[in-house]
């Protein structure tokens, strides 16, 4: 007898049919169950079947069947390997520790040869079972565990195409996901190629202002370091007592060296202590007494210094933008792990994000940078407007050129000064000089030896000193050729046939980079 697995008898296949015909009656009840049969039970009679009930203890619940072979022997007159064996636990009495357990084995010498008459017929068989009294199957499966075939599940194809629809929503949503995160990396690197190139102008800007600034700053520390010498020459005469005269003055990188004679040399240093542009006076060497003029010959030293001179201030550099490499790809290559999700989808994610992350830095930076550019452009064209009304630095385009200004800057000084002196004043030699210093800026000089009175040399300095562009002089030594007393109260050499010569160091700069090499 042939059973469905929800119990509707399916009817009988006769084993005493020849093969073909058990085949032909088995294709016949196979296609009344249609296109997809499912696994079918082998019943068979109850006289071919042997029931008991018995009792175990509860314990032997967890090794029944084992159990059960031993109680073959016993209770059929059979072995266990002579028939199919079955059982269910039919009630368990906790108190007593008592299981009650029904049996049921069919002998093999009557299954076996209906089940491989089954078989070769073609059926799929999923169960072996026994008709009770009224004809109806009892409810269990003798058949052992690996000779059955398995049931169809009618969800089953239902849940594969849902499985296979989600997966393919989940690997569509993943790669939505990348895409959308792709588009927004494409677009903010877009968005910051274009801050890059505004920041690089606003970085440009901010260079110029810096280079102003400094170069500002550099002039106004060289004049902050060096007083103008038309004002030392000033308070010296106004200091030196009118018994005192110089025959040798020399001013070198911000030391005065005076060589002169005194009725009272050693009060000179209480007088000099009181310049407002010079520092620590003393004597070079013993003071002498000089018989030839009665008086006492005298060296002496002391240090220039600006009154309230500060350092200038730079501008202050603005810390440069260094900018951050963008592409940090993890590179997590594991072919089991979600069989490739992860370095397809975590890993991308995870880069993206990260780059997504180095471009918003960079955008910030970028944009904080170009925020600045008001204040930046407002701030230079400050600085180019001041040194465009009063330039600082020479404006000729290169070192000969400059050379051949100040040469005529300084004759065209002589030349309107001379009068103030009556023996004149003229230009003996200029020779410019290429400095051998390392400097910041290019330094322009001209080696200056003239011959003059003080009046005239003293407004050719306040000229020259004070004009624009900003011109500096060092190195001076003042020689008089003969001696005589002050006159006036210059405490130089001064009479009718006397002269007086100068040589100085006249410079300016270029707003050109300086050094032993500059051309």
């Amino acid at each position: 007898m042939l059973r469905h697995p929800d119990g509707r008898e399916l009817g009988a296949i006769a084993l005493e049919l020849p093969p073909a015909e058990r085949r032909l009656v088995a294709a016949e009840r196979l296609a009344a169950l249609g296109t997809d049969p499912p696994p079918l039970i082998l019943c068979v009679p109850e006289a071919r079947a042997l029931c008991r009930r018995l009792g175990f203890p509860l314990a032997v619940e967890e090794n029944l069947e084992q159990a059960l072979v031993y109680e073959i022997d016993r209770q059929t007159p059979f072995r266990a390997e002579e028939v199919y064996l079955d059982a269910r636990v039919l009630e368990r009495d906790e108190a007593a520790r008592q299981i009650a357990v029904e049996m049921i084995v069919v002998p093999r010498a009557f299954a076996a040869p209906a089940l491989a008459a089954a078989r070769e017929a073609g059926l799929p068989l999923f169960g072996l079972d026994a008709l009770d009294e009224e004809g109806r199957p009892r409810g269990f499966n003798l058949l052992p565990r690996g000779e059955r075939v398995r049931p169809p599940d009618p969800r089953r194809k239902v849940n594969l195409a849902l499985g296979a629809a989600a997966i393919a929503l989940a690997l569509l949503a993943m790669q939505l996901s990348l895409a959308n995160r792709a588009e927004a990396v494409r677009a903010l690197r877009a968005e910051v190629e274009r801050l890059h190139r505004e920041a690089r102008e606003v970085a440009a800007l901010r260079e110029r202002l810096e280079r102003a600034v400094a170069a500002a700053g550099f002039l106004a520390e060289r004049r902050a370091a060096q007083p103008p010498v038309v004002l030392l020459l000033d308070e010296l005469s106004r200091l030196l007592p009118d018994d005192t005269f110089l025959e040798h003055l020399n001013l070198s990188k911000g030391e005065l060296v005076l060589h002169g004679f005194s009725s009272s040399a050693a009060g000179l240093i209480g007088a000099l202590r009181e310049a407002r542009h010079l520092a620590e006076p003393s004597f070079q060497g013993a003071i002498r007494p000089d018989p030839r003029y009665g008086k006492e010959r005298f060296e002496l030293k002391a240090a220039t210094r600006m009154l309230g001179a500060r350092p200038a201030r730079g501008g202050g550099r603005m810390s440069r933008d260094r900018l951050l490499a963008v592409l940090l790809l993890l590179a997590a290559l594991g072919l089991v792990y979600l069989l490739g999700v992860h370095w397809w989808f975590v890993a991308g994610h995870r880069a993206l994000a990260r780059e997504l992350a180095d471009l918003g830095e960079q955008a910030a930076r970028f944009r904080g940078l170009i925020a600045q550019r008001p204040e930046i452009e407002a701030r230079l064209a400050e600085v180019e407007a001041l040194d465009a009304a009063n330039p600082g630095f020479l404006q000729d385009p290169s070192f000969d050129q400059a050379s051949a200004t100040l040469i005529t800057r300084l004759r065209q000084a002589t030349e309107r000064h001379a009068g103030l002196s009556p023996q004149g004043c003229m230009v003996l030699s200029n020779q410019p000089i290429r400095s051998r210093e390392a400097e910041v800026f290019l330094r322009v000089t001209l080696n200056v030896q003239m011959r003059c009175g003080l009046e005239a040399f003293a407004a050719v300095l306040r000229e020259l000193e004070g004009g624009s562009p900003m011109l500096f002089v060092d190195e001076l030594s003042i020689f008089a050729r003969r001696f005589g007393r002050p006159v006036g109260g210059v405490a130089l050499p001064h009479q009718p046939q006397d002269f007086i010569e100068y040589n100085f160091a006249l410079y300016g700069y270029l707003r050109q980079p300086g050094g032993a090499d500059a051309r």
